[in-house]
């Protein structure tokens, strides 16, 4: 906010303190009938000048006092408070005595003799004690403001790095991600070269399209058709590895193909499916990815079948980086709308993301 502007509502609100305390000198002579009795002259303008005077006396306490508003306190802290009280209190009763003298002169009201001497005395000592009083009243306030304007600024502060961090450690996780995926797909290729020659070859051109496709794409999130198809073309890598043994099924609901979510969300749980089940199984193994809606939640599912009974173990057991990584990505994405299973079944394996529906937009 412009200081002229800060400085204008100040103003205004001197004005209106001045008014209620000028109501509050009023309020006696109104409750007993003697209203004619009340010296308007004499008792408006002293209250007017007391606190506009403030207003003008505010930058100053602002300049000595912005060392001393924090919480943290010292003996030296509340000394330098204490000076400063007294010294601006009895700084702003003097130019608010002088000035009420000199108009009350000017407009004839007060008459300078030595009965005017000795209450003006007694007018300065009680004036002192009210300007300190308001003075610590200010205080009180700027103190305040100071401190929730520091904690605001300070909270905004721990955001921002906490933002950052979460960015960091989610580029780390991405970065994790990729190199993790590159390598078991050289894997893939590396045995497919001691096979089929010119297998390697067309898996060696899909390898680069995938590639392309995960370089190319900066953004975090995609459409679930984009991950479809980032899937399809890992899987038709893995199809000419493993040739027969490998068959793929889509249950997609086609209404939530523009859904978007974070990139690569299902390439890990079809790792999963090629390494603990294609990979080590002689007999066929289908894949079956279920993209559907379910009671308010989107349901991202890869599910393998083998013709072969599965030995039961701690599904946890069958998940590394890939799978661990995905598990933080989608908790920094979704907080707590996102829910997940990953279990070993009788003749295979079970992955289950659900992501609370929240309408989003195409």
């Amino acid at each position: 906010m412009d200081f002229k502007l800060k400085k204008l509502y100040l103003f205004i609100f001197a004005l209106i303190l001045a008014s209620v305390a000028l109501l509050q000198n009023l309020l006696p002579y109104l409750l007993w009938g003697a209203a004619d009795e009340f010296d308007w002259a004499l008792r408006t303008y002293p209250v007017y000048v007391k606190y506009i005077l403030w207003v003008f006396i505010l930058p100053v306490i602002l300049k000595l006092e912005r060392s001393t508003l924090s919480i943290n306190n010292s003996s030296k802290k509340n000394l330098t408070r204490i000076i400063h009280s007294f010294s601006i209190s009895l700084f702003h009763q003097v130019l608010n005595t002088s000035l009420n003298v000199l108009i009350g002169v000017l407009v004839g009201i007060i008459i300078l003799d030595n009965s005017f001497s000795y209450s003006l005395i007694d007018s300065f000592a009680v004036g002192l004690v009210s300007s300190v009083i308001e003075y610590w009243i200010i205080f009180v306030i700027m103190f305040a403001l100071h401190n929730y304007n520091q904690n605001k600024e300070n909270q905004l502060r721990l955001y921002k790095v906490e933002s950052e961090l979460n960015k960091a450690e989610l580029k780390a996780l991405k970065y994790q991600l990729n190199p993790h995926f590159i390598f078991n797909s050289l894997n893939s290729i590396s045995a497919l070269t001691i096979k089929d020659a010119k297998s390697a070859q067309d898996t060696i051109t899909k390898f680069g399209d995938l590639l392309r496709k995960v370089l190319n794409d900066k953004n975090d999130l995609t459409t679930i058709h984009n991950e479809l198809e980032f899937v399809k073309l890992h899987l038709e890598i893995e199809q000419l590895r493993f040739s027969d043994r490998l068959n793929v099924v889509y249950n997609i609901d086609n209404e939530l193909l523009n859904y978007k979510v974070p990139k690569l969300i299902l390439q890990p749980l079809v790792e999963n499916s090629i390494k603990h089940a294609v990979s080590k199984n002689k007999y066929s193994t289908e894949i079956e990815i279920t993209c559907a809606e379910a009671k308010g939640c989107i349901e991202l599912k890869v599910e393998d079948r083998s013709e072969a009974v599965i030995e039961k173990t701690d599904s946890s057991d069958n998940f590394g980086v890939g799978q661990q990584n995905l598990i933080e990505r989608l908790k920094y994405y979704y907080k707590e709308n996102i829910d997940y299973e990953f279990k070993t079944t009788s003749n295979g394996y079970y992955s289950l993301i659900k992501i609370l529906d929240d309408k989003q937009d195409d």
